[in-house]
């Protein structure tokens, strides 16, 4: 009579030897393009939540809020990516906010809710002309 036990032992082994030098790549490969979705979907979130928060034309203090609560928003999830050996440079996550307010803007100056800013407009200096 055959040993079933050996069969099974050796098969799960080479089930787990293909996981590991087959699959596992695979998967640490789909992890960074995973957590930059990640990092864009809070990015906008935190963008909306600050412009819902503060009045209009006060575009630094927004980016200055955004940028706060995007790192403690992040902060679980940059962690548990540096344990496994992940890093996402902080340049990364600038450019996911400016480009979640870029969207956010484009899509005010769609539906109308903001105008594009006039070159031609006076600001509130005094015109002099020359002659």
């Amino acid at each position: 009579m055959i040993d079933l036990s050996v069969v099974m032992g050796t098969v799960s082994a080479a089930l787990l030897a293909v996981i590991v030098f087959r699959v596992w790549p695979m998967v640490k490969a789909f992890l960074p393009p995973v957590v930059l979705a990640i990092v864009q979907w809070i990015a906008r979130a935190v963008v909306d939540g600050v412009e819902s928060d503060y009045a209009g034309y006060e575009g630094e203090a927004k980016r200055q809020a955004a940028f706060c609560r995007i790192e403690s928003a992040l902060h679980p999830l940059l962690e548990y990516m540096k344990k496994h050996g992940y890093t996402i440079s902080p340049e990364r996550i600038y450019e996911a906010i400016e480009a979640a307010w870029r969207v956010m803007n484009t899509e005010q100056l769609l539906t109308g809710e903001k105008e594009l800013p006039r070159e031609d407009a006076p600001e509130d200096k005094e015109e002099t002309e020359y002659e």
